[in-house]
């Protein structure tokens, strides 16, 4: 039988781009459509969202991921050639069905003459920017209110296996600047097997014995999970644990999660929790 993860989300669409009347930069050939100029003067920016859908993870968990999905796709899909990618984080995470992936590939018809011509195309080229966007934020949506999981995929919480799909998905990226990862998760890795760790029912203790775990992980995590340090370092790491935060394994957990980015290379300053 298979599971339907029980929690709904309100979809609703947005149309309008924030800020197209203070748009700046070069106007070019769109300057006389100012919400062209803002799209066109935006940077492309690559992100990875990382849901957790585990046994853990509860409405709240479901509404704190509703809001990042937003975020990303009302600020970081946007400039030309922006990729917003979503995943799932359960028991086998580094698998890749469910990832859904969406780009800012409008194009801009710059072959016209006359200025109301050249005006229309850049329309329509808004026009189309705004219909990524709906489509994305809707799919996304119902993504996540109606995943599908086994128990058995649902039963574990694989976030080693996280980063292995955050090396796969930048490794051959040539975005200018950091990527963008956010984690939307408790952060109670729990994976059975040798070598592997279940936070939920074995937390580390406190912050001393979260930060040893993590060190003593960093060396051998490679042999459980593909990862590149030289990728990894490369993104920003946004964790977000939501109406999780209270729980004290929860917080030596980002402990943990800390001190584990470190070890692998990434610098404390390119960590963030919320």
């Amino acid at each position: 039988m298979k599971y339907i993860f029980p929690f709904t989300v309100a979809i609703t669409s947005f149309f309008l781009l924030p800020g197209c009347t203070e748009a700046t930069g070069e106007t070019g050939y769109c300057g006389g459509v100012p919400d062209a100029v803002y799209v066109l003067n935006k940077p492309t920016v690559r992100s990875l969202l990382l849901v957790d859908l585990s046994s853990s993870a509860d409405s709240a968990s479901v509404e704190a991921a509703e809001k990042v999905i937003r975020h990303n796709i009302e600020e970081n899909l946007l400039g030309p050639g922006s990729r917003v990618t979503l995943a799932l984080i359960h028991n086998f995470t580094t698998g890749k069905a469910g990832l859904i992936e969406w780009s800012q590939n409008a194009i801009l018809d710059q072959g016209q003459e006359y200025d109301t011509d050249i005006n229309s195309s850049c329309a329509t080229y808004v026009n189309e920017v705004v219909r990524i966007r709906r489509q994305a934020l809707d799919s996304s949506l119902k993504a996540i209110s109606s995943a599908t999981l086994k128990p058995s995929t649902r039963s574990g919480t694989d976030l080693w296996g996280a980063l292995e799909l955050v090396t796969e998905t930048f490794r051959a990226d040539t975005t200018a600047g950091r990527g963008n990862v956010y984690f939307v998760s408790d952060l109670l890795e729990c994976k059975a097997g040798a070598g592997r760790r279940c936070f939920e029912t074995k937390p580390p203790r406190n912050k001393k014995e979260a930060e040893a775990w993590a060190a003593a992980d960093a060396p051998v995590i490679g042999e459980h999970v593909s990862i590149d340090p030289v990728v990894l370092k490369r993104i920003n790491y946004h964790l977000v644990v939501g109406s999780h935060a209270q729980r004290q394994a929860v917080v030596n957990a980002k402990y943990y999660w800390a001190a584990l980015m470190n070890h692998l290379g990434v610098p404390r300053e390119q960590i963030s929790f919320d």
